[in-house]
């Protein structure tokens, strides 16, 4: 009896609102903080995100509208795990007060990052908002959206029916929701209560949650954009490159594993992949101001909690500089003998930023393969940044037959406990009918000084040379290396 002497007092309360309504929107709009116009980004709003106050209008100021219809959605991976959404909304809005409900943004959003944009109308201020997190409980869900129209049931038998929330009455377990329909007005526990989805019900408290008061100067549609910042939602580049059997073709493929850690599904979403890494510090007005050249746009299907691969850029017949190698083992210092040293085919890619291999490759995966007949063995996993050298990607492939080199130590002196220097003699010969380049290294970990050589040396972490053989031409490499153990 008491519950229903309430809401008979309360829709009598409601009408005394509505007549006093254009008041409560003179005052409301007395207390706009800030406008938001075209210019403004995430960056520029995060530090001032965190220092205003967000005061949250009460739900008499104006009524509610839960906003679905999604224009566009559209994702900016970084490479550090951070990725900034957008997201645009169509709203209906009346001249004045509005107050908007988005219940379905991704899970994780965080709260500093939030910016709104009106790119296509007039200057739109924002009154105050207030960003409740996954889960919050379903009667503060229903309280912030009084005013909306959503499904009840009287029992837990009865179909269910579309009211206009009314209001909240709290007291004795369970709390009571008020709900307008048919004219009629139902008492009903707040746990028959859903949310209303398109054409679907949903469950009250299930995503990141928005509620938005803004004014607008005129009525009509208007695309709000919401900006935000996640970081569940990450990428990793992988290069895979498919080496020819006669090692005179080379094919890139740039890819993007992109791992979707929210429990949203990605459906027809653009995501871009941006090779920069930017900062997220709160107080940088910079954060993802600058991004990279290097970006690649895909429109992406995937599950929730799940990992998928994008192709972002495919380079085929690249014809690369055949140059050949021979490391020289350390323990040929301690050996008078000569020894046959296995060659190797090095194989230059040029032009590696062009060939969508990236700028920022501190964390890529390198995947090569060999393309025999129809078969394509894996030959192994690499970092990426291994092999990229003055903007080009050199790879050792194999062992060439048409080169021979042999390496001997020719004197050796031990000038003290931890320190030895001695004389190396390296013999190269091309029986290839072109001329071909060979690079000779020392395969030495250990802290060394050349004091003597017949080549100029390559400015390199260990002692190497590029020699030059015309066809069917023998050259010797001479030198002294002092090595400390």
């Amino acid at each position: 009896m008491k519950r229903l002497i309430f809401c008979a007092f309360f829709v009598c309360y409601a009408v005394t609102c509505e007549e006093k309504s254009s008041e409560t929107v003179e005052v409301e709009s007395k207390v706009a903080e800030q406008t938001i116009d075209h210019k403004d980004s995430i960056p520029s709003v995060i530090q001032r995100r965190q220092n205003e106050k967000k005061e949250i209008a009460p739900p008499n100021a104006a009524s509610s509208s839960i906003v679905k219809d999604r224009t566009s959605l559209s994702l900016v991976c970084y490479k550090n795990g951070v990725c900034q959404v957008k997201d645009v909304r169509a709203v209906t809005a009346s001249p004045g007060m509005n107050r908007v409900v988005i219940s379905d943004l991704y899970p994780g959003a965080l709260e500093e990052s939030l910016s709104f944009r009106t790119p296509k109308s007039e200057k739109v201020s924002v009154i105050s908002y207030e960003f409740c997190k996954k889960n919050m409980s379903r009667e503060d869900y229903l309280l912030s959206t009084v005013g909306n129209e959503i499904f009840f049931r009287t029992d837990e038998s009865a179909k269910f029916e579309k009211g206009k929330l009314l209001n909240i009455l709290k007291g004795e377990e369970p709390h009571l929701a008020v709900i307008e329909c048919d004219q009629r007005c139902f008492l009903v526990p707040i746990d028959r209560c859903v949310a209303v989805s398109g054409d679907k019900m949903q469950n009250f408290g299930n995503n990141d949650t928005l509620l938005l008061c803004f004014e607008s100067p005129n009525s009509g549609n208007i695309d709000l954009e919401i900006n935000y910042l996640i970081l569940n939602i990450n990428w990793k580049h992988v290069c895979i490159v498919n080496v020819f059997d006669q090692l005179n073709r080379v094919d890139i493929f740039s890819e993007a594993l992109l791992k979707n850690n929210t429990d949203s599904d990605l459906e027809n979403v653009n995501v871009t992949f941006d090779f920069f890494v930017p900062s997220i510090e709160i107080n940088s007005d910079n954060a993802l101001k600058n991004s990279s050249i290097d970006s690649y746009t895909h429109s992406v299907n995937m599950k929730k909690n799940s990992s998928s691969m994008c192709v972002l850029k495919e380079v085929k017949e690249q014809k690369p500089k055949l140059e050949y190698i021979v490391k020289i083992p350390e323990d040929i210092f301690h050996n008078d003998a000569a020894k046959e040293v296995s060659v190797g085919n090095l194989l230059i890619i040029e032009n590696a930023n062009k060939l969508g291999i990236g700028v920022d490759i501190t964390d890529s995966e390198l995947l090569i393969f060999r393309q025999v007949s129809n078969e394509r063995n894996f030959m192994g996993r690499y970092n990426l940044s291994s092999f990229i050298k003055n903007d080009a990607l050199v790879l050792e492939i194999g062992a060439a037959s048409d080169i021979i080199a042999l390496a001997q130590q020719t004197d050796f002196r031990k000038l003290s406990e931890k320190q030895s220097e001695c004389g190396v003699r390296v013999s190269l010969q091309n029986n290839k009918t072109t001329e071909s380049a060979v690079t000779v290294v020392v395969d030495t970990n250990s802290s060394w000084k050349v004091t003597k050589k017949n080549f100029d040396m390559l400015n390199d972490s260990k002692p190497s040379w590029k020699i030059s053989l015309k066809p069917n031409e023998s050259r010797e490499l001479h030198f002294r290396i002092r090595v400390n153990s």
